[in-house]
């Protein structure tokens, strides 16, 4: 069993990159999709998310430096490992941002479908910039999230998890990974 994953991971790395790219943004939208199958019933304002949303995607791209322990586990036959770790980052992510998406979709919109936004480039700016809307009696409970990802707090610390995003990705195109 073992062999047959390790060839198919082999053939998978052998793909064109832009193709490789495709797949691991296609293992983050399905995350996203799935993230639709579990209700949820929190809002979440722009802050939060504009820091939180950074924050997954920094976690993202940092699971993706496993790739560094190459050399170790091509001995062990376990590329296989690192390829499933690296793809099941992609699929958690989604699946995060998905449900940041929605919570912040009900803030501002009042309901999950234009949670769809987050995935598409700039019209995801959207649910960044529109306005919770007035709060009603019966309304969603808002989701718990600690100071530092609140109010001015939140987009300071949005910036730097950015910041910190930009830097890791870089630091991956110049490693040559």
């Amino acid at each position: 069993m073992s062999d047959v994953l390790e060839r198919l991971t082999y053939q998978f790395l052998m793909l064109p990159e832009d193709r490789i790219t495709l797949i691991y943004l296609g293992g983050l939208v399905l995350g996203g999709l799935l993230a639709f199958l579990a209700p949820a019933w929190t809002r979440l304002a722009r802050a939060p998310y504009f820091a939180l949303s950074w924050l997954v995607m920094l976690g993202v791209i940092a699971a993706q430096f496993v790739w560094y322990l190459t050399g170790y586990v091509v001995e062990l036959q376990l590329m296989w490992v690192l390829l499933a770790l690296s793809m099941l980052a992609f699929l958690l992510g989604g699946y995060l941002y998905g449900r940041l998406a929605m919570a912040r979709a009900r803030d501002a919109f009042g309901g999950n479908m234009n949670a769809l936004l987050a995935f598409i480039p700039l019209l995801n700016l959207v649910l960044y910039f529109a306005p919770g809307r007035v709060r009603q009696e019966k309304d969603y409970a808002e989701m718990r999230v600690p100071a530092l990802f609140k109010g001015w707090m939140g987009i300071v610390t949005g910036l730097l998890v950015f910041a910190g995003f930009q830097a890791l990705n870089l630091l991956a195109i110049l490693g040559g990974g």
